[in-house]
């Protein structure tokens, strides 16, 4: 039994490096580096027989989308990109290897002589699949309109949220994650996002105002709307709504007419205390655009506890903290708790848990003129002034 497990470790490990080797992927990091990485912190007592099995559940959340999108998906009957290089040789280990490495095998069996390139490729996994969030194109205001109408339905209506992006090329992230020095690791937690706050007298500010200098809830959301530097991203309970976000470059002609726009959509989660979670946010953030060292992997193991953490925790909260806010239907965002691995912060929460609408700029002014015949009180003006809507 032993021998004959030993060949499919073999096997698997082997799969995986001509998977990454096949599709161009970088290693950032050397093997001997990562060994060195692994002794000094004291990971080298594990099974090899669990690491391969943490690897295979990593490739089934990147292969696979929730039990609810997938129904979704089935439901709109559009075709979508997945956008995931190299998606079938993936799917093909995960189906060669996960019944393999069943409950037959002894768990506590350790394999030595294989933990190290299995914890590698577990790291080098979690960094080099490029993927993407599944987008289905909207080509016409026919494509448009079929999609308002499946957001309008009840039971789906209240499970989703949107966000609207004027070019489908921004990157979705939290604004105070955006424009960081990334030429040194770091782990973002809630003392540095203090630091930042205070070093541009924000938290002084506020305390002037509102006698309250607490980095909670009220606090982030009040500086969301006021500053655009948060760790909070804004989404709407409203289709309609994100759709004018998506629009709302129409004065820049040049941008609106050759750009294309997005709408990303997202079911709601199950929740957790939002108050709790800025309390323990943390985000690992790896150094870009140059190679790692022992030192790099050892910040972030030990501000985050793990070096294995593309995953995002995702909280949520609907309580509309002004009237703007509550014009627009929105509802925060918060995710943490994960690595970023790249120079986009956007861990793969979204891209297992999200679908983006890419609205084509051949259709925008169609849908453009749609949206403020139909939905004059969702204009741009007025969500971002719903007190001029009452005065007109």
């Amino acid at each position: 039994m032993e021998k004959n497990t030993i060949s499919i470790i073999q096997g698997f490990i082997q799969d995986l490096t001509t998977f990454l080797k096949t599709y161009g992927y970088i290693s950032k990091i050397t093997k001997q580096d990562f060994h060195d990485f692994i002794v000094k912190t004291d990971q080298i007592n594990m099974s090899a027989l669990s690491v391969i099995h943490d690897v295979i559940d990593f490739i089934q959340k990147i292969i696979t989308q929730s039990e609810e999108f997938e129904s979704w998906i089935k439901v709109t009957k559009k075709a979508y990109t997945r956008n995931i290089n190299g998606y079938v040789t993936l799917l093909s280990i995960h189906n060669a290897y996960s019944m393999k490495f069943s409950s037959q095998f002894d768990i506590h069996q350790t394999f030595d002589d294989f933990l190290v390139d299995l914890l590698y490729l577990k790291f080098e996994l979690q960094y080099r699949i490029k993927i993407d969030v599944p987008e289905i194109t909207i080509q016409t205001l026919a494509d448009y309109i079929y999609f308002e109408k499946v957001f309008a339905e009840p039971k789906l209506h209240s499970k989703w949220v949107f966000r609207g992006q004027a070019n489908e090329k921004w990157p979705l992230e939290a604004s105070i994650l955006r424009n960081i020095n990334r030429s040194d690791t770091s782990i973002m937690n809630k003392q540095s996002i203090e630091k930042l706050y205070k070093e541009y007298e924000l938290i002084d500010k506020y305390h002037n105002i509102f006698a309250s200098s607490d980095l909670d809830y009220t606090f982030l959301s009040y500086m969301q709307h006021a500053t655009s530097f948060s760790p909070f991203i804004d989404f709407t309970m409203n289709f309609i709504i994100a759709t004018s976000f998506a629009m709302n470059n129409r004065s820049t002609v040049n941008d609106f007419f050759n750009n294309n726009s997005a709408i990303y959509c997202m079911p709601i989660i199950e929740n957790q205390n939002i108050e709790q979670k800025i309390e323990e946010y943390r985000v690992g953030l790896l150094a870009a655009n140059r190679n790692w060292s022992i030192e790099d992997l050892t910040i972030l193991y030990q501000g985050m506890g793990t070096v294995y953490k593309p995953f995002a925790d995702v909280t949520y909260s609907d309580d509309q903290t002004n009237d703007r806010m509550k014009y627009q239907k929105g509802i925060f965002i918060l995710y943490d708790n994960f690595i970023s691995y790249t120079s986009s912060s956007v861990p793969y929460y979204f891209v297992n848990n999200m679908i983006k609408l890419v609205i084509h700029h051949s259709a925008k002014k169609e849908i453009y003129d749609y949206i403020y015949h139909h939905y004059q009180q969702y204009h741009q003006y007025f969500l971002m002034n719903p007190y001029q809507y009452f005065s007109e």
